[in-house]
């Protein structure tokens, strides 16, 4: 019998592969071999649905509030649901033999193929094929194709395929399994198996259509029975092509929803499955174009950050105003919730990749800007208090308790002490404008954002009279095993950041005299008075720095926490908890989960010498756990900028594998969006040197042994920019959408040069 899917997969560097199935990570193969196209996302559930399979349907932005705590991300109907019985003895993983087992992720065209071929217990072999996508094409389309041969004799069959309606979010401590759907309505509707539903709290409707076509040797025909009995005879393929679309009343009107999802399956089951195959195909090819990274000649890690990549563009919608949750649409860890990993983590690579997408995801938050307000005032400040974890409404939705790393349950503060949140938003904003020159954006939905955070922090801080400076008292920096502290240095060092960069835009917007920058200032009551006064606030706010160590200090008083060293790294070169300390008491140590002043060291590059860099590094990295997924990727890039190669192939390495081989062991609670954005990031902005200053891009490489060359494209400005990076050479070919002449000017090893456009310009070091 031939592999019927082969013909459709990509070549093994664009592969994925489950070669045996083990129960004991079938969670984590689910949260892996997620499929999607950032409107919706399903996990990589077997299509029986064996025992402890967890299947996840998500759509993005989708919340509902009701039996949690908190709003989360709605786990809907499973449409990935094909149960096959054979004279009454389920075909399935668990429920036969197994003689052989092969999944595989197809990365490049988004495809999830399988072949399992089954012995029961009549030693009768079965031979099992699918292949399924989620449409890149068309975001609401999902194809599923399933195949089966008897391979020993004439059998009878029974199938059903539905849209699983029973499905329910996972219990989180307190909370048991939580229903967020109610059905409305079920029916079939001539060929077409129809079903709808409304969640509970937020009300909104979702509705499925589906069409099942049966192929059996020349004869075809379509049925919305959901159980079917056959014969299957002796050698020959019965196929089922099942085809559903999915839509909510967000995207269609409530009145219209049922005519509309019935005529749109109605036009993509007659399209066929090839078809729908070629045009999935087809956009996926346009995304990749932008977004591939080719490492030369480590293939291995190559196709690991592949795979992070993937997972990047199947949560990256390329309009509206939803965002990314940390755990992307493969899983319901974190609640589905979206945290500063957006702005810091997982925006970069979209402003240089999809600028549109990362336009979208600023706009999650400016549309939630009023709620921002509402917080900031209820707590006695001014300006916009963004929420540390968001849902659909931008209301602060982190849930009170939450399970430690050792078990223990303990009390949540980060919704009343990390704030930095604000100065993370506003980083990005500014970042975004930098690096797309989206004039339009920043004057309608950006200079409003980056101000009013800076008018939050005008009226957070405190004016210390006796030592004559300003300070930010009960914070938690993202090191989170010290909960509340007073000048933490990240915080403090990102707004005197936010704040004094808002001063010199306010400046420049003053000096452009245009209408548009006027009005702003009016409706928001911004007044030169105010600008200045974030200029002082900058200049005197407080930055904890000790003259003895000669380093910035974490946060006032972290010196006189007690240092243990770390004496053990486990086979990731992970350190390990020494034995003296505990999880409970680490507030009482120098331990850090990930390093504050690390991450400002990276973010704020330009305001730090290569000396202060290297001897903050030292300090903190020997004092970092990595506790957090967010740690690796930005500790490998410090390592390079400050010499240390072996550290930072460790912490690459750690970070690109951190989900492909569970290396966290929660994998199973979806993918790491965070660690998939900073491992990009580690390559194109570690090794590749790539950042923008002053508007000018700039390429700066550090190459580790292990990489020779590395290829990748961006987007900067109006400019679609094909790079070639070695150790010693750089070779830039850029492009125009509307021009075939022009000039790209960067800096290349420390020097300003022009590429022109259309032409490979090489610059060598």
């Amino acid at each position: 019998m031939k592999d019927l899917y082969k013909r459709f997969l990509s070549s093994e560097e664009w592969l994925i592969r489950e070669e045996v199935w083990n129960k004991n990570l079938q969670g984590v193969r689910e949260s892996q071999f997620t499929l999607g196209n950032g409107y919706i996302g399903s996990r990589g559930v077997l299509e029986e649905i064996p025992y402890d399979a967890y299947p996840g349907t998500y759509i993005a932005g989708l919340f509902d509030s009701s039996g949690a705590q908190v709003p989360e991300l709605v786990n809907l109907p499973n449409p990935i649901d094909f149960k096959i019985s054979v004279e009454g003895e389920k075909l399935g993983l668990v429920a036969m033999d197994v003689l052989k087992h092969n999944r595989v992720l197809d990365m490049k065209k988004g495809l999830l193929a399988r072949r399992t071929v089954y012995s029961n217990v009549r030693n009768e072999r079965f031979d099992y094929q699918s292949v399924r996508f989620f449409s890149m094409d068309d975001p609401h389309v999902g194809v599923m194709q399933v195949c089966l041969t008897p391979l020993d004799n004439d059998t009878n069959i029974d199938v059903e395929t539905t849209f699983d309606l029973s499905v329910t979010n996972k219990g989180i401590l307190s909370e048991g399994r939580k229903n967020h759907i109610k059905i409305m309505e079920v029916k079939n509707i001539r060929d077409i198996y129809y079903a709808s539903v409304q969640t509970f709290a937020s009300k909104v409707y979702v509705n499925y259509a589906g069409i099942l076509n049966c192929c059996t040797g020349d004869i075809t025909q379509n049925t919305s029975e959901r159980v079917l009995h056959m014969r299957a005879e002796k050698g020959k393929t019965i196929c089922f092509t099942k085809v559903f679309h999915i839509a909510t009343s967000r995207d269609v009107k409530p009145r219209n929803m049922k005519p509309h999802a019935l005529k749109a399956v109605r036009k993509a089951a007659e399209a066929g499955f090839e078809n729908l195959l070629k045009k999935h195909v087809s956009a996926w090819e346009k995304r990749w174009i932008g977004a591939d990274v080719i490492l030369k000649p480590d293939k291995e890690l190559e196709k690991a950050l592949r795979f992070n990549i993937y997972h990047l563009l199947i949560a990256g919608k390329d309009n509206g105003s939803t965002s990314i949750g940390a755990r992307t649409l493969s899983g319901e860890g974190y609640r589905g919730h979206i945290f500063w990993d957006t702005e810091i983590f997982i925006l970069p690579f979209f402003i240089y990749t999809n600028p549109d997408a990362a336009k979208g995801m600023l706009s999650y938050r400016y549309d939630r800007m009023g709620e921002a307000r509402r917080n900031a005032r209820k707590r006695g400040y001014k300006g916009a208090m963004f929420p540390w974890e968001s849902a659909d409404l931008g209301n602060e939705t982190t849930p009170p308790w939450h399970r430690d790393l050792d078990g223990r349950i303990i009390k949540i503060h980060t919704m009343d002490t990390e704030q930095h949140i604000n100065c993370d938003i506003a980083y990005a904003v500014y970042h975004y404008g930098l690096a797309t020159g989206d004039k339009e954006f920043m004057m309608k939905k950006g200079y409003e954002l980056f101000f009013e955070i800076a008018r939050f922090w005008a009226s957070r801080v405190l004016f210390d009279k006796s030592k004559k400076r300003y300070e930010i008292q009960r914070v938690m920096g993202p090191d989170e095993f010290h909960p509340i502290v007073d000048n933490n240095s990240y915080t403090n060092g990102m707004v005197a950041w936010n704040l004094r960069k808002a001063f010199e835009l306010f400046e420049e917007n003053k000096r452009c005299g245009e209408k548009w920058s006027r009005d702003l200032s009016e409706r928001i009551r911004l007044s030169d008075r105010e600008a200045k006064r974030w200029k002082s606030i900058a200049a005197g706010l407080f930055i904890p720095y000790s003259k003895r160590k000669d380093v910035i200090e974490a946060f006032d008083g972290f010196l006189r926490r007690k240092y243990i060293r770390i004496k053990e790294l486990d086979n990731n070169f992970m350190p390990v908890l020494p034995k003296e300390a505990t999880f409970k008491d680490i507030d009482t140590t120098q331990f850090v989960k990930q390093s504050d002043t690390v991450m400002l060291l990276y973010l704020l590059d330009g305001d730090f010498s290569h000396e202060e860099k290297r001897r903050n590094f030292a300090f903190y990295d020997a004092r970092t756990l990595h506790k957090s997924s967010l740690s690796a990727a930005i500790s490998s890039i410090m390592a390079l900028r400050t010499g240390d190669i072996i550290k930072a192939s460790r912490y690459l390495s750690y970070a690109a594998y951190m989900d492909i081989n569970n290396l966290s062991g929660n994998t199973a609670d979806g993918m790491h969006a965070a660690s998939c954005g900073g491992t990009w990031q580690a390559f194109i902005n570690g090794i590749g040197g790539m950042s923008v200053k002053d508007g000018i891009l700039r390429f700066n490489p550090l190459f580790p042994k292990e990489i020779k060359c590395l290829k990748f494209h961006i987007r900067f400005k109006s400019y679609r920019i094909s790079a070639e990076i070695f150790r010693n050479r750089i070779a830039i070919t850029p492009s125009l959408k509307r021009a075939k002449r022009g000039v790209l000017r960067l800096e290349a090893f420390g020097r300003l040069c022009e590429a022109p456009v259309g032409k490979k310009t090489v610059f060598r070091g």
